[in-house]
């Protein structure tokens, strides 16, 4: 009973600061100060932070460094981590297990990219326009969540 009390405070905890960035996002709101940040150390930051949750899921999640000397961007470096963590979490919540997530950093024409790469199932065509949509989550989705996590990510982008 209190292993799920902690879960579900856990859960409100989440969808609590889910919407708090969303709503820092919306049209009106303070803009953050643009900041240098290096996309590698944020990288590195993010997967620490998520590779207990790999390791329980039995996902291998690693780091794929290919941006050279250069990986400085200017940008909120908070919303920035959010959207990393983001899409680093869907990403564990429908590959299969014993499957492998890569976080890339590398260079681009237009200077550094950021990606994350993973072996799962995709997502359907069907759905590819309406996954970023607020509260929308797919049918049948194999977890629980409350369908923001990549409706911040559009927002964040």
């Amino acid at each position: 009973a209190v292993g799920q009390l902690r879960q579900g405070l856990e859960r409100l905890t989440h969808l609590v600061a889910q919407l708090l960035t969303l709503a820092r996002q919306e049209p009106g709101a303070v803009p953050p100060p643009h900041e240098p940040i290096d996309l590698r150390e944020l990288a590195v930051g993010v997967v620490a932070d998520m590779s207990q949750a790999a390791i329980n899921r039995d996902i291998d999640l690693g780091l794929d460094d290919k941006a050279g000397s250069q990986a400085t961007v200017r940008g909120d470096a908070d919303a920035l981590r959010i959207l990393l963590t983001n899409l680093v979490d869907n990403a564990l919540q429908y590959i299969p297990r014993g499957g492998r997530i890569d976080v890339r950093v590398s260079e681009a024409a237009a200077g550094v990219e950021l990606a994350v790469i993973d072996n799962g199932p995709g997502i359907s065509a069907a759905e590819r326009e309406r996954v970023f949509d607020r509260f929308y989550r797919v049918p049948d989705a194999p977890t629980g969540g409350s369908g923001l996590g990549l409706a911040i990510v559009a927002e964040i982008a």
